[in-house]
């Protein structure tokens, strides 16, 4: 059964045919199961925000979405591991070669409903810093400017078994710096915005953390 981020994200949009094929890098395709190496984060799982879940085994793809960043690609795989947690596996890729790899776990998704609602929830996103569960993230894309920016759009389109659907996605990525217990400079990533149907809009925050890709298994 899909959990009610996965619900949200593919069951409010009109749907289209289905590629008849779909290729996405490392050679991930829809019901791939993927392990991720999950031993460096396990020293590090107490200094991670409270909110922060680690896969508790392999992962099934359910979906794959794709979307443009200028001239580069961003995948994202996403997927159920078998206690029904899920997370999204993002691949930033240039021509075809992936150069980041980040495992995305949602813990935030609010949908206001009235304007006043989204005032109060919107809050700080879009400046210098944001404040979440304690911690604070510096703000990563757009760290140049001191003030508030605005989110930055993209047109994702996610693809299933059986259906091609089409979203905007609205995001700003932050992140904190923190060190490990043997004085090693780690790093939480805290990814948020608004993502957007034609029928419904919701807030989102997914905390992150980068994977070295040797530590990705595709079965």
């Amino acid at each position: 059964m899909f959990g009610t981020y996965l619900k949200n994200k593919f069951g409010k949009k009109k749907e289209i045919p289905a590629a008849d094929k779909f290729y996405s890098p490392l050679r991930i395709g829809l019901h791939s199961t993927i392990e991720i190496k999950t031993v460096d984060w396990i020293v590090i799982k107490e200094q991670l925000n409270k909110t922060m879940v680690l896969p508790s085994s392999n992962m099934s793809v359910v979906a794959i979405g794709e979307m443009k960043a200028d001239d580069d690609l961003i995948y994202h795989i996403y997927m159920v591991d078998q206690s029904d947690q899920e997370f999204i596996l993002q691949l930033y890729c240039t021509n075809i070669k992936v150069n980041e790899a980040t495992l995305f776990k949602q813990v935030v998704n609010i949908i206001p409903l009235t304007e006043s609602e989204w005032d109060e929830h919107m809050g700080s996103i879009g400046d210098k810093n944001i404040e979440l569960d304690g911690n604070t993230y510096d703000r990563v894309w757009g760290s140049e400017h001191n003030g508030h920016i605005d989110l930055i759009k993209f047109n994702e389109t996610i693809v299933e078994q059986n259906k091609t659907t089409d979203y905007v996605d609205n995001y700003l990525l932050y992140g904190r710096t923190f060190k490990n217990l043997t004085g090693v400079d780690e790093k939480e990533l805290l990814l948020v915005g608004v993502e957007e149907t034609d029928e419904t809009a919701e807030i989102t925050m997914m905390l992150g953390l980068s994977i070295p890709l040797h530590n990705i298994n595709i079965q």
